[in-house]
């Protein structure tokens, strides 16, 4: 991987353009977008509660006692300043200025959220997203002696930055808003930590990365409450409405669409219960008769941190247990028989009935990672729950149950994973003394046919125009590496020709990547399809293919990357800088590194010449 510096808050995920895929490599069952669903019911506030600006991780933290008693004091403040009235246009929220917020009992995920407000003049207001402030609402002809830019209108991203990587959407682009005592309309679209404003029919912050305010270290809670905040004047708000997006998982840990390992995940555990810490990965099913399964998933919000789980039998999900959700009713009149979740703990039922199929492998994925633990079924998450402020010293326990055969734990396997048809493909050397081999040659070291970098480039001593190239390889946690393809020896491998990245997409420290960035991608020239590599330590199989303009990258059977790199370049590359090596017709092949021991093995290369095809293409095994 070139090194690069990405800006510290760039969106958290970043997914190639779309390509079209094969209906086995979908996930099973995908939810589709939500109808808009009412989420006040214009009687009361059920389903809300009062509270001040307060860091969400906070209250879900707290004891049952310390939550009962913070929700019971600001409760009486609520009722004291929010009222609701029936006005033209329906019910309206009314808040006096005064007094805590008014947050949804329940989190939210990837949403549209549309609604009608309207502010007297002098008012300051805004819309927290995922318990983060916030779209901003306020006079845009009031005063302001601080400079804090009013005139500018509403629906700017107020808490990012005034300048800097990450000030996109402190401003709106335009000012829309409408006269003072007149409605406003905002949809407000959330997906990942991107925030796209419309404020009366106008587009003014366009996918601009909300900052987490409660930690700017940390990409936006990935669920989490909406809250409505006002105070210096009137607020009313009316036709509050949610649209939830499904999301899938970014980082999917491959398996293969039967279900089967791909060299990746579990041990087999004796009998049918597994334990192991998180990011881990299952799968169970087909379930038939009276067979069952269980995954239950240790969090660290709450005192203690509780053990949240989902049960499943042929019939479809049977249980869904969260310990935390009826210590202590978040609503405001204090009534009994709480449901809901807390702030940023989410569990998901209806995503899970609609991800889980009966009579099917299901897979699980757990991963810590951004101060939070995320539970995947099928792709789909059904599990958010945000870490309590401070340290996380240990990952989560994460344990799959079950009755009868229903369980099927993934086998790390050392075997060969071989890709089709292998005819004309010749095995490249890989043995000690590094034979054939030029560059940094001490800095690799061979071991049982496992080549394994230490320091900077290795490339073959021979160079090559049309090919297609066939390894495994093994990334360690944060591995950082890259195949360089048709460069100049002696130079920076992705502009005196081409770099594929090899890189560990899920660590921490890649999440603002680029797509330009991510793992199979043309380093600074086209951007890869995300979610097929599997966990770090494991092993995947990746091919690519360069013949003339066209570089196909496929990894673990799905194609990432499939670009005629002349028309991609044509206007200029998509990182905004001189590539001159591109379009080279030939060069050197090898590995670029950067001191992390990325490991490969099984290294087969086929030379192909003017009419040929590389078998894998005519096999038909790469998946597009």
């Amino acid at each position: 991987m070139s090194k690069f510096s990405a800006p510290l808050f760039a969106a958290a995920l970043l997914l190639g353009p779309a390509l079209a895929a094969s209906a086995a490599d979908e996930p099973r069952k995908a939810a589709e977008p939500s109808e808009a669903t009412a989420i006040f019911n214009g009687e009361n506030f059920d389903g809300w509660f009062f509270a001040p600006h307060t860091d969400p991780r906070k209250i879900a933290a707290m004891t049952p006692k310390e939550r009962a008693a913070f929700l019971e004091t600001h409760a009486a403040a609520g009722r004291e300043h929010w009222t609701i009235e029936q006005g033209d246009g329906g019910p309206e929220i009314v808040n006096d200025g005064k007094g805590p917020y008014l947050w949804t009992a329940r989190d939210y995920a990837d949403f549209e959220l549309s609604l009608d407000w309207k502010i007297t003049a002098g008012t300051d207001s805004g819309v927290y997203i995922r318990g983060c402030p916030q779209v901003q609402i306020w006079d845009p002809d009031g005063d302001d002696p601080r400079g804090y830019g009013n005139a500018k209108g509403s629906g700017g991203l107020w808490n990012n930055p005034k300048s800097g990587p990450n000030n996109r959407g402190k401003d709106p682009s335009q000012r829309a808003d409408n006269p003072m005592e007149e409605w406003n309309t905002f949809v407000i679209r959330v997906v990942g930590s991107s925030v796209t404003v419309d404020l009366n029919g106008k587009r003014i912050v366009n996918e601009a990365t909300l900052e987490n305010y409660w930690d700017r270290s940390l990409p936006l809670f990935p669920a989490g409450p909406i809250i409505l905040q006002t105070h210096g004047g009137e607020t009313r708000w009316r036709n509050v409405k949610v649209r939830e997006i499904p999301r899938r998982m970014p980082e999917s840990g491959f398996l293969l669409p039967d279900g089967s390992a791909a060299g990746e995940g579990w041990n087999e555990a004796s009998g049918n219960t597994a334990t192991v810490g998180a990011d881990a990965h299952a799968v169970f099913g087909p379930l038939s008769g009276d067979q069952q399964a269980t995954f239950t998933v240790g969090t660290q919000v709450g005192t203690p941190g509780p053990s949240m789980s989902f049960s499943f039998n042929a019939e479809g999900v049977t249980n869904v247990a969260n310990p935390l959700a009826a210590v202590a009713d978040l609503g405001p009149t204090g009534a009994a028989g709480a449901t809901s979740a807390l702030p940023c703990v989410m569990l998901d039922r209806e995503a899970a009935a609609a991800a889980f199929d009966a009579s099917a492998v299901n897979r699980v994925y757990v991963r810590t990672a951004d101060g939070c633990v995320t539970c995947y079924l099928n792709g789909t998450p059904v599990l958010i729950a945000v870490d309590s402020p401070g340290p996380n010293a240990d990952p989560v326990p994460f344990a799959v149950t079950g009755t009868g055969a229903a369980l099927t734990f993934i086998r790390q396997t050392d075997e060969r994973m071989e890709m089709g048809n292998e005819a004309g493909f010749t095995a490249l050397p890989l043995k000690p003394g590094l034979e054939g081999w030029e560059g940094d040659t001490d800095g690799y070291s061979v071991e049982d046919g496992v080549l394994t970098c230490q320091g900077g480039n290795l490339y073959l001593k021979d160079e090559f125009a049309d090919f297609a190239v066939r390894f495994e390889f093994r990334l360690p946690p944060g591995g950082n590496n890259g195949v360089g393809l048709r460069f100049a020896k002696g130079q920076n491998a992705a502009y005196s020709g081409m770099e594929s990245q090899l890189l560990d997409n899920a660590a921490p420290m890649y999440r603002t990547i680029q797509p330009w960035q991510a793992h199979g991608s043309i380093y600074g020239v086209a951007p890869a399809l995300r979610g097929y590599l599997a966990p770090a330590g494991h092993w995947n199989r990746e091919e690519i293919v360069v013949r003339g303009d066209q570089v196909t990258v496929t990894l673990n059977g799905k194609t990432l990357v499939d670009v005629d790199i002349r028309e991609a370049s044509a206007d200029g590359t998509i990182d905004g800088k001189e590539h001159p090596g591109l379009l080279r017709e030939s060069g050197a092949f090898g590995f670029l590194g950067h001191g992390a021991p990325v490991a490969w093995r099984n290294l087969r290369m086929q030379v192909l010449t003017e009419g040929d095809e590389s078998d894998a293409a005519a096999e038909g095994t790469t998946s597009r």
